[in-house]
């Protein structure tokens, strides 16, 4: 009923302020990239109804070709466009939202129609009804259901995403969080919504973080991060500055016997 802002708005180095993301288009390239895929079919009032040769003519940049493949100039025409495009959409959804808000509010609409709804399921017959509530307990069974398979590991990765320790190995951490929640009702970490409550699970993952200090659970075997550890910082008066090494390359480059 009620639309929410159709964009989002990431800064990105280099790139343009405003950056719109949409399901790819199918180019046949399987490549998956925005950039790589053409600008969907979505126009401004009008633009639809106008060809190729007159859309590029209009708004600076040819239609359905990869921004990849566009000059700057018309990339620029084309974040341009979808700046306009988007909030094109955004006044339109502020209009939409002003018509149904003059229904009521959303907890008053809500209300009403699950009394309407209860009134029709009143009204009908034996038979009917039964089938009616067959159908609310079977869809109630399988929201269940997905609850009870998938609940446990969604607490499981939410948690291991903050208890996990900077040295500790992916399979330890797991192994450990799982001990701890062995015993643990998963149910307690959704709201009332049946959401997952992200601050009540942060707030128990913070009581299952390592402690300072403790031993790693495997060994870093990753090389470049193991070459960066070895690194140390030069000591004072070694040579490690850059007025130290412009000064030894400066005595590299003396003729000999100056």
């Amino acid at each position: 009923m009620f639309i929410t802002h159709p964009c989002s708005y990431p800064l990105i180095p280099g790139k343009p302020f405003l950056r719109f993301f949409a399901p790819p288009a199918d180019t046949g390239t399987g490549t998956g990239d925005p950039a790589a895929q053409p600008n969907p079919d979505e126009f401004l009032p009008g633009d639809a109804q106008l060809d190729d040769a007159a859309f590029a003519a209009k708004r600076g940049f040819p239609r359905a070709t990869p921004r990849d493949t566009m000059t700057p100039e018309q990339q620029i025409a084309y974040y341009r466009y979808e700046s306009k495009k988007q909030q094109h959409l955004a006044e339109k959804a502020t209009r939409e939202n002003a018509e149904w808000a003059r229904l009521g509010k959303r907890e008053d609409i809500a209300a009403s129609l699950s009394k309407q709804e209860q009134d029709r399921i009143a009204a009908l017959g034996d038979n009917e009804r039964a089938i009616e509530t067959a159908k609310v307990e079977a869809r109630a069974e399988g929201v269940k259901a997905g609850r009870d398979l998938y609940l446990a590991a969604a607490v499981e990765g939410q948690i291991l995403a903050v208890a996990r320790g900077a040295d500790e190995a992916p399979d330890a951490a797991l192994a450990r969080i799982r001990s701890a929640l062995e015993f643990v009702d998963s149910t307690k970490f959704l709201d009332a919504d049946g959401a997952l409550d992200v601050a009540r699970l942060q707030s128990y993952a913070a009581t299952l973080a390592p402690a300072a200090g403790s031993a790693p659970a495997q060994q870093n075997t990753d090389p470049l991060s193991t070459m960066l550890n070895r690194q140390s910082a030069p000591t004072p008066g070694s040579g490690g500055s850059m007025a130290d090494l412009e000064a030894a390359a400066y005595e590299k480059r003396k003729p000999a016997g100056q």
